[in-house]
């Protein structure tokens, strides 16, 4: 039975830290154009990174980013289905930069070493196999 409002509070059970400020075990999944490959976010070491998998085969699943300091913010697939694209900026400046991961090798490249300022995803399209569209700010970012 739960406790009454003229219950003590020490009859509460607390819930743990861990719980409600922890990483998930799974986030925001994302699947490529295809349909064949499937994308999300999951910690390794405490720090939440990309895995990829084959749809047919999720339990084959394997980290294709192994970042420190912060967690990558929005991850999708190029639009061909090559490439996993994502955002990360620099331990909180919120500077956030692209980057390509290629899910075959785990090569992660930059593609906008752009110091203080933080790019936006302006377009992706299959009409443009290989080219991503960034929006930046005309001034850097303190």
């Amino acid at each position: 039975m739960p406790p009454t409002a003229d219950s003590k509070t020490d009859e509460w059970p607390l819930i743990p830290r861990k719980r409600l400020l922890g990483n998930p075990s799974r986030i925001d999944p994302k699947l490529s154009p295809d349909g064949g490959r499937l994308a999300w976010q999951a910690p390794i070491d405490g720090v939440m990174n990309i895995w990829v998998a084959p749809t047919d085969e999720i339990s084959q699943a394997q980290p294709v980013t192994r970042l420190g300091g912060r967690p990558p913010g929005w991850h999708g697939w190029s639009a061909d289905g090559r490439f996993v694209l994502f955002f990360k900026d620099e331990n909180g400046d919120e500077n956030y930069n692209l980057y390509a991961v290629d899910p075959a090798n785990g090569e992660v490249r930059n593609l906008t070493p752009l110091p203080k300022v933080s790019v936006r995803l302006y377009l992706l399209s299959r009409d443009l196999p290989g080219s991503v569209w960034i929006q930046r700010p005309r001034r850097a970012l303190a």
